[in-house]
């Protein structure tokens, strides 16, 4: 079984605003002084919008605390369903301020890596419905489900504010229904378990709604501010951590070395130098970054394993089959046939 912290290495960091967000939400909730927050999450607030990037495994210390506290509540849902107007900064207001809520998602999509260090969300198209889909890079730990919920209820409670709730939010879930779904039905405005994914769909003809703050000069010149706010965090990052980002956002395309150094901004030699500096390799990130969306495809069963393949830069099925078991001693197929698809 791939489970974090194993054979797939999470990535290193993430915008400290993101626990922020979380301890005060779960706080709300449980009361003050319930939950262990670890020490260094504490000291820092990223109030300036560029969000100070903290150890992601302080948040994963902060996950395993929130759902041994409530074990018994769909933690993630209350604390994500409900965050003041502004708590995400420059990217909150630019979604906001898109024209469309279409234009906001997409807005939201290119530039959601502020926060989480790496583009997690992407898009498929489902029965003519826009899925946003939630790749959780926390498979196989404790508080995957509740992390998965959290980030779900904080995107549709954006999405449903930014429209005055006319949106309707349809709810995915790669696991089955829980005992206690009721939490689900409620938030959501329909939900369905056991859809190899996890994900919110929406129908196409809310893709046009304006939204209630629309603001085109407004919007171009937050969009301005938080490229530059991307850049200063790309500038910031380490080197592997600006690696993966590259290789994630061009992996169809089989970069190569040289042309992630170019993004990256430096020489292969340097870059070369400097990942080994961080104990790592471009390889190594490669075959991290390929296996960590092959097991994210491999969920969704619109896609047969050579259309995997390819979305993950592979020249054909035979060639990702014998990557994907060097990697995780078992074939594509296996890995699905073991219940990771419905």
């Amino acid at each position: 079984m791939i489970r974090g912290g194993d054979k797939l290495s999470r990535p290193r960091v993430i915008a400290a605003l993101v626990p922020q967000v979380l301890i005060a939400r779960v706080e709300a909730l449980l009361g003050p002084g319930v939950v262990d927050v670890p020490a260094g999450l504490r000291d820092v607030d990223g109030q300036d919008g560029r969000d100070d990037q903290v150890d992601e495994e302080l948040y994963c210390a902060l996950w395993c605390d929130v759902v041994a506290k409530a074990p018994h509540r769909a933690i993630g849902i209350e604390a994500g369903g409900q965050f003041p107007r502004g708590t995400f900064h420059a990217l909150e207001y630019l979604v906001r301020s898109s024209g469309t809520l279409g234009e906001g998602i997409d807005r939201l999509l290119r530039f959601h890596a502020m926060l989480v260090g790496e583009p997690f969300f992407s898009t498929a198209i489902d029965g003519g419905n826009l899925l946003v889909v939630y790749g959780s890079r926390f498979e196989g730990e404790t508080f995957r489900d509740a992390e998965v919920d959290f980030s779900l209820a904080v995107l549709a409670a954006l999405l449903r504010d930014v429209t005055d709730g006319r949106v309707l939010i349809h709810a995915h879930f790669a696991r089955p229904e829980p005992t206690a779904p009721e939490p689900y039905v409620l938030f959501f405005d329909s939900v369905e378990w056991e859809r190899g994914h996890d994900g919110i769909l929406i129908s196409p003809e809310y893709l046009a709604m304006p939204t209630r703050d629309a603001d085109p000069v407004l919007c171009g010149i937050l969009e301005e501010v938080v490229r530059e706010q991307l850049a200063s965090a790309h500038v910031a990052a380490s080197t592997a951590s600006r690696v993966r980002r590259a290789l994630t956002e061009h992996l169809a395309d089989g970069p190569s070395i040289e042309e992630v150094a170019s993004i990256v901004g430096v020489s292969v030699r340097t870059l070369q130098d400097r990942l080994a500096e961080e104990a790592t390799s471009f390889r190594d990130l490669l075959d991290e970054v390929r296996l960590r969306l092959a097991v994210q495809y491999l969920k969704r069963p619109e896609l047969n394993v050579s259309e995997v393949a390819f979305l993950v830069g592979y020249s054909d099925a035979t060639a990702f089959g014998r990557a994907f078991k060097r990697m995780t001693d078992e074939s594509p197929g296996s890995y699905r046939r073991r219940g990771h698809q419905p």
